[in-house]
């Protein structure tokens, strides 16, 4: 329709300013009435914004965690930085009732894919922090889309305490584990989506740290079920297994997790 307006508009344009509608001379007047009107220009946001809000209970454990977080991808066409992914995350642990809220940890994040027809890698980057210190959390991503509705990719994570901690020698040392990230993603409809995260973790070899199911290593798995309900409105859940975890009495149990949530783009 707006294309319609503006042929219309030229048009008239056209019209008024040949030199067959008037008799005389009026070149000043031509100066400023018969210029062609530009073209309606479409205005594009430097970013995106997305809110994202997610409550998280854990069986094993017994607790409930909350996430909120602002991400969004940087759209102005003349930055170097244009496709950029950004996030900025706050975690809160709500305790066994949801009677608590104290901060756990922020992160901030940001990751650049760069994609070759159907496939891409994406480097990136994780500033984790908390009360007792920072984490320096360098990745790579590789992935492959098969199709329009179908998606594979792999990541590697190193994850790097800064901080000096306890470890099980009670020994004074940082942390650093190796994390791999498996991402299996199908889109059903075009507001349908259902993605597989597998993630496997490592401690490093020169350290002392254990996990809490007593290994040195752990498996993790979770599917994340989405369903865009409009334009603006994603909610979503998330369904996970974490391992074994200690509870409270310090009984060996397993842990999973149920992740309520939605996301909310707010341009």
């Amino acid at each position: 329709m707006n294309k319609n307006i503006y042929t219309l508009a030229m048009a008239t344009v056209a019209t008024l300013c040949s030199p067959s509608t008037f008799a005389v001379d009026k070149s000043v007047a031509e100066a400023e009435s018969c210029a062609i009107p530009a073209a309606p220009i479409k205005y594009v946001p430097f970013s995106t914004v997305q809110f994202n809000a997610r409550t998280q209970y854990r069986t094993g454990s017994e607790k409930f965690l909350q996430m909120f977080r602002l991400s969004g991808v940087i759209k102005q066409p003349d930055s170097i930085l244009k496709g950029t992914y950004w996030s900025i995350e706050t975690d809160s642990n709500m305790g066994k009732n949801m009677d608590e809220f104290s901060a756990s940890y922020q992160e901030i994040e940001m990751n650049r894919a760069f994609w070759h027809k159907s496939f891409y890698v994406s480097p990136g980057y994780v500033w984790h922090w908390e009360s007792a210190g920072s984490q320096v959390d360098p990745y790579l991503e590789i992935g492959y889309r098969w199709d329009p509705t179908f998606t594979t990719g792999i990541r590697y994570r190193y994850n790097y305490w800064t901080y000096l901690s306890k470890d099980v020698n009670k020994d004074w040392d940082r942390q650093a584990e190796h994390r791999i990230d498996l991402y299996i993603t199908k889109n059903f409809t075009d507001k349908f989506k259902i993605q597989y995260n597998p993630t496997f973790y490592q401690k490093v070899a020169d350290t002392q740290y254990y996990y809490k199911n007593d290994k040195r290593h752990t498996l993790q798995h979770n599917f994340i079920i989405s369903y865009q309900m409009s334009d603006r409105f994603i909610p979503y859940t998330e369904l996970g297994y974490l391992d074994k975890t200690k509870n409270d009495k310090g009984d060996k149990v397993s842990e999973y997790q149920i992740r309520l949530g939605f996301r909310y783009n707010l341009n």
